[in-house]
């Protein structure tokens, strides 16, 4: 694993997370220890790869703020609004985003195991992590929802498992708004820099956005199985899910582009 040494460098990585945490806490994005879990996670991904892979975790997080915020009023009538004002906290931090900045900091090994892999697990941990986010946001506004695990089942808005046909449309959203950018920012064809060596190819364009996608069908299924059941909290399904998707990722990866 290669750390960034440079003293300019790293003077930038502090300030630049440091504006970063300043700003989501202020904002109302994430509370005092979100705000804080976000600073040493930017920092950790930008030391380990570069400020595009940080990039790509900023338009993580203002895409989520905003579908967070969005009729935020009904859906805390409702009661299932986020925090006081749309915030969220650290272990919704580290819940989706520990494991894109676990592949950050394991970048050299994983491009030992085959070029790209990095960069393409990390859009797919980011955009899945999205498109659970859109999916339970802008999915708890339908009032047709069924329990994944009993399609027939009708059950009330933010029930553990219940998908519904928005939140399913707004999961796919959601991992196109990450995985566009992100391979846009990451891939070898746009940007000459050495850490971007994922092809922009339309294996890489489809695999992307499909796992986020599927990453929130997974999501349901534990919400209806292991969290309804109390075995899982919302946070540990939402780490189990990314995880089990970045790794079936890898798998897709390493087998596809050696075909």
């Amino acid at each position: 694993m290669t750390i960034e040494t440079d003293p300019l460098m790293i003077k930038i990585a502090f300030a630049l997370c440091g504006l970063m945490a300043l700003y989501v806490y202020l904002a109302g994005v994430l509370n005092l220890y979100g705000s804080l879990s976000a600073f040493f996670m930017g920092l950790l991904i930008i030391l380990f790869t570069d400020v595009f892979f940080f990039m790509v975790l900023l338009i993580f997080l203002f895409l989520t703020y905003l579908v967070t915020v969005w009729k935020y009023d009904y859906k805390r009538g409702r009661g299932l609004g986020e925090g006081l004002r749309g915030e969220r906290g650290l272990k919704n931090v580290l819940s989706n985003g520990v494991v894109a900045t676990l592949v950050a900091v394991l970048y050299d090994p994983l491009e030992g195991l085959s070029p790209g892999l990095a960069s393409f697990l990390f859009i797919v941990a980011v955009a899945s992590a999205a498109a659970d986010s859109f999916a339970s946001e802008i999915g708890v506004l339908s009032d047709k929802v069924y329990l994944i695990t009993e399609p027939s089942r009708r059950v009330p808005p933010g029930t553990d498992g219940g998908i519904s046909w928005l939140g399913q449309l707004s999961a796919l959203l959601g991992a196109l708004l990450v995985a566009i950018p992100g391979l846009l920012l990451l891939s070898s064809s746009t940007l000459d820099i050495e850490k971007h060596t994922l092809p922009f190819d339309n294996t890489v364009i489809a695999l992307i956005p499909l796992f986020a996608w599927v990453n929130s069908q997974i999501d349901s299924v534990l919400g209806a199985t292991l969290q309804r059941r109390g075995i899982l909290g919302n946070n540990g399904v939402n780490l189990a899910s990314i995880s089990i998707t970045v790794l079936a990722a890898a798998l897709a990866y390493t087998l596809f582009m050696h075909i």
